[in-house]
């Protein structure tokens, strides 16, 4: 799989530099913080100042990538459809986590606590209503949500469409209009895209 081609198309390399944090690495001789991951658009760079975030308090952190790593060798900078190792410096390194967001500026982060989405409940064994806490998944996101609201309905059962509101429940995470989720839990599957970031 390593051999194959990345698939990464013209426009993606053009937008502003995002990727999300999928492992990170605290204890590495001669480095500060080493992150890992999947570029998802535009081009990151050595040396190139980088927005991280949000931390547990719906803060933006701002770094340095010092060195690029790809397979263990050196490399100048890395395009969408990439893996990548990220020497970041100048952050403070026990504030990155899984499942953040790196960009080359802060446009393309938004904290966010409170969202709606589109959903379509796939497998549960009995009934979904207001107060369920699944497991959320968005890119390297892993996180319990709240289902605050659901909208024309008092209940969602296997295959039914709704509308609802979700709230992160421990702190806010960097999710967008359009990006495609997954709620789990035990026997429960629902997949969805978000529709309006709230707060």
């Amino acid at each position: 799989l390593r051999q194959l081609p990345p698939v990464s198309s013209e426009e993606s390399l053009v937008k502003p530099a995002l990727a999300y944090v999928d492992k990170v690495y605290r204890g590495i001789r001669g480095t500060n913080v080493v992150v890992t991951g999947t570029v998802r658009q535009g081009v990151f760079k050595t040396g190139q100042t980088v927005v991280i975030g949000p931390d547990h308090n719906g803060h933006l952190l701002h770094g340095r990538i010092f060195s690029i790593e790809v397979f263990k060798k050196r490399v100048a900078g890395v395009k969408a459809g990439d893996l990548f190792g990220f020497d970041v410096k100048d952050v403070d390194k026990h504030s990155v986590r899984r499942g953040q967001a790196i960009a080359d500026t802060e446009d393309l982060i938004t904290p966010c606590r409170v969202f709606e989405a589109n959903i379509v409940v796939t497998r549960h064994p009995t009934r979904i209503s207001e107060g369920y806490s699944p497991v959320l998944q968005c890119h390297t996101i892993q996180h319990t949500v709240i289902l605050r609201k659901i909208y024309g309905a008092d209940y969602l059962c296997v295959g039914d469409f709704a509308r609802v509101r979700l709230e992160f429940s421990m702190h806010p995470e960097a999710i967008s209009v359009g990006d495609k989720i997954v709620l789990r839990e035990a026997n429960t599957r629902a997949i969805g895209t978000v529709v309006e970031i709230v707060s």
